[in-house]
């Protein structure tokens, strides 16, 4: 799935969050609007952008998880970078100006820092533009669920 067809799919409705704990990250709304900016960025200056989707329901009743998690991500970003809920149960991190290898490695990392077996769908990374190595590696980037 490409990081437009995202953008484009903004506007479904969720759940609202009771989890209270974990608002000091951007709303869903806010972090909309930060993806919208960095996808405008790109195309007036042509760096690339990444966008990384933790899913915490995997946490489902364990808070302290869900704390540990986003704390450990916030330890990781730069302060470019920015962290905000993408629907009820997805956490996503913008990584302006890396590719989606640097996004993959992010990832990694902070799957690492958890010291938790995590299953592939944990984590998904999405890029924009789309990486033109002859489309493939793009393609699998986006399409491919990744928990390294």
């Amino acid at each position: 799935m490409k990081l437009s067809t995202i953008i484009g799919q903004l506007g479904r409705p969720i759940r609202i969050l009771k989890n209270k704990r974990l608002s000091n990250i951007a709303s869903k709304n806010k972090f909309y609007k930060i993806i919208e900016r960095e996808r405008e960025r790109v195309n007036r200056n042509g760096h690339d952008v990444s966008l990384v989707l933790f899913d915490l329901a995997l946490f489902k009743g364990n808070e302290k998880e869900k704390k540990n998690l986003t704390n450990k991500i916030k330890q990781k970003i730069r302060s470019v970078d920015e962290i905000g809920w993408y629907d009820a149960h997805k956490v996503g991190v913008i990584l302006p100006y890396t590719s989606s290898h640097g996004a993959r490695e992010f990832s990694a990392r902070i799957c690492g820092s958890l010291n938790l077996i995590m299953p592939d769908s944990f984590c998904c990374v999405f890029s924009y533009p789309q990486e033109n190595d002859s489309g493939n590696e793009a393609k699998r980037t986006s399409e491919r669920q990744i928990g390294l």
